[in-house]
């Protein structure tokens, strides 16, 4: 099943998927009495869990799910800090997670892993330290959408990191470009998904 939060697609189909499946699940039901009244605590509710890498969606897709507006979002990856919890139904609550990157694929020292987390949105822009050799990796996977964004032709990524911070006038004393500041704005624009692929 295709779920798209953009064009609201399958949004129906995967909410009653988990409504049917939580149904089926045994639920062990733990009743307290208090003044009188029987409360069926939260521990008897069906927890759904959404988890996946930071920055893909995970908040929107609970929001559209539960049609409020309960799951925090923002397009910076980290944006998530805590669980949150969102009731779908009377017996279903879902858990919307910080992001997970696997072990495997995550590292604070290798240029190659920061770079594909950073590029796949794992890391912000903004947190990151030499942004200057994520660009290069971006620029060997994206060129062409990245020179058709910038209206402009590079044949490496240092020559695109000129060109763009040139025409942004991000520039030092001297004139030089502030490769530092032009990168991150590259990164941004695509974290944000301004540059479309």
């Amino acid at each position: 099943m295709v779920v798209s939060c953009t064009n609201r697609t399958g949004i129906k189909k995967l909410r009653d998927l988990i409504k049917i499946t939580a149904k089926k699940i045994e639920k062990r039901e733990r009743r307290e009495i208090k003044k009188d009244k029987i409360i069926l605590s939260e521990e008897g509710k069906i927890k759904v869990g959404i988890i996946g890498y930071p920055n893909t969606g995970k908040s929107s897709l609970i929001n559209i799910l539960s049609g409020k507006s309960g799951a925090g979002v923002g397009s910076d990856a980290g944006f998530t800090k805590n669980i949150q919890k969102i009731r779908l139904s009377e017996d279903v609550v879902m858990l919307d997670s910080p992001g997970v990157i696997p072990k495997e694929e995550y590292s604070s020292t290798d240029k190659e892993k920061i770079s594909k987390s950073t590029i796949f949105g794992g890391k912000s822009y903004s947190q990151i330290r030499d942004p200057e050799l994520i660009i290069n990796e971006l620029f060997k996977m994206y060129k062409t959408y990245l020179e058709k964004y910038y209206r402009l032709e590079a044949e490496n990524s240092e020559e695109l990191i000129e060109k763009v911070g040139r025409k942004k006038n991000f520039l030092k004393k001297g004139g030089i470009v502030d490769e530092d500041k032009t990168s991150r704005e590259i990164l941004r624009a695509w974290q944000k998904g301004e540059i479309k692929i």
